[in-house]
């Protein structure tokens, strides 16, 4: 019987090495090119620059 109480690494199904853990991982949850808070971000900065260009163009005319 050995006496450290290291464990060892065995032939288990079980037993999965750092590689085959991050390999799930990546599986399950990978990271896509874009994400939809980005999208949404990047349509309220459009829709805000929008107004404010339409405000600024009715001030111009009214001759304010």
């Amino acid at each position: 019987m050995p006496e450290n109480n290291q464990q060892e690494k065995t032939n288990d199904p079980v037993f999965l090495t750092d590689r085959e853990v991050w390999a799930v991982i990546r599986y399950l949850d990978p990271e896509p090119t874009r994400r939809d808070s980005d999208i949404a971000a990047l349509i309220i900065l459009l829709a805000i620059i929008i107004i404010g260009g339409i405000v600024c163009l009715l001030l111009y005319l009214r001759g304010l």
